[in-house]
């Protein structure tokens, strides 16, 4: 009798060791997965982020080089009279030479426009950049709790119960993904090209 029950405790500790074993073999699997999903996923907004960077850079250098451009072409304060034969001998030229140039104050206008564009680009720009912040602190919680939902894994759950646990991250954290694809940055990267145009026809 006491060797039968041996016997039976043996049994137990080889039964209740595999089941460790298939227990933290499954918490491996699952741990790996999601951490290679969720780099992946950090790694796209990070690309994403820098593309905002490089246009916003590029704004940036296109309101200096029409500040700098807007300011070297004041005039400087004339007369009544220098300002009316300035503008006879403008119109006789333009009836010999073509069409007209711009003046001083169309350039403001047309300045100011440009300005005004480039205010509207930025502000979509951190309204974009917010949305990224939002969707990396999102991706690095699903990563957290991913870890906690993996550790929490107890022995009588299988394989397949850990990968519905997976699965079900992974379709929650492509919905963050799905939604910076969304913001996408051709509509200001337009606007910047036809605003650089203006500012070389200037």
């Amino acid at each position: 009798r006491i060797y039968r029950e041996l016997q039976g405790d043996t049994s137990a500790d080889l039964i209740a060791k595999k089941m460790q074993e298939r227990q933290a073999e499954n918490r491996a699997k699952a741990q790996a997965v999601l951490q290679a999903l969720l780099s992946d996923d950090l790694q796209r907004i990070k690309r994403w982020s820098s593309d905002v960077a490089a246009v916003m850079l590029a704004i940036e250098g296109m309101e200096v080089q029409l500040k700098h451009g807007h300011k070297d072409q004041r005039e400087p304060r004339e007369s009544k009279e220098q300002r009316g034969q300035k503008k006879g001998k403008a119109a006789a030229a333009t009836s010999h030479s073509g069409p007209a140039q711009l003046s001083s104050e169309e350039i403001s206008q047309v300045s100011a426009r440009i300005i005004d564009d480039f205010d509207s680009m930025r502000s979509q720009l951190e309204d974009a950049e917010k949305a990224q912040l939002s969707l990396e602190q999102t991706a690095r919680g699903l990563h957290g709790e991913a870890d906690q939902a993996v550790a929490a894994t107890g022995l009588d759950e299988s394989l397949a119960a850990a990968e519905r646990e997976v699965e079900w991250m992974r379709s929650h954290n492509a919905a963050w993904v799905e939604h910076a694809q969304a913001l996408s940055l051709e509509p200001m990267v337009s606007l910047l090209g036809r605003s650089e145009a203006a500012v070389r026809s200037l």
